[in-house]
């Protein structure tokens, strides 16, 4: 039976879903063998975290990226997950120079937001007008990844701003006190 994709146009998304995979299961790793070797915790925290990052993060990845790749163009959704994959890549390295969790995590984790939303976006404007969204960023999937990223960064201000409101007038305190106790 001859594949259901053009194996050649699609070779890109087929080499970064294979490539994502094999990190899947290399951060998998991480935490539970920090654990049976007897790491610190926050070696253990890092291993774990670094692996429930990209879990948390794998279904609108792929989703997205095949969504591109098939509604879109290939190449381009190529371009854009091999850059989501190194940005992926960064996060454990990023956290373990740091030595733990701190706003630096921030230059891999909303790029990768933005170069998804960018994905999703392309798929449900292409759906909507026929058109390719590139052609709104003067061509430039980076671009438009970058511009996602910064509407991202600007909602994740928003959601802070919001939980603060949320907290002064009455909800959660008990959760708030207990924290700054």
């Amino acid at each position: 039976m001859a594949p259901l994709l053009d194996t050649e146009a699609f070779s890109g998304v087929l080499l970064v879903t294979g490539a994502y995979i094999w990190l899947f299961y290399a951060l998998m790793m991480l935490g539970p063998s920090a654990h049976e070797t007897g790491r610190s915790e926050a070696q253990q925290r890092w291993g774990h975290r670094s692996f429930l990052n990209m879990q948390e993060q794998s279904p609108a990845f792929l989703v997205s990226l095949w969504g591109c790749a098939v509604a879109v163009d290939p190449a381009d959704a190529a371009r854009l997950g091999a850059a989501y994959l190194c940005l992926r890549a960064c996060y454990p390295l990023i956290w373990m120079a740091r030595g733990k969790f701190d706003p630096t995590i921030f230059l891999c984790t909303i790029p990768q937001y933005g170069i998804v939303l960018y994905m999703a976006t392309a798929c449900a404007y292409k759906g909507a007008t026929g058109s390719d969204l590139k052609g709104l960023f003067l061509g430039s999937c980076a671009a438009g990844s970058a511009v996602f990223a910064a509407i991202f960064f600007a909602e994740f201000f928003g959601a802070c701003a919001l939980n603060r409101a949320v907290t002064a007038v009455g909800f959660f305190r008990e959760g708030a006190a207990a924290k700054k106790a």
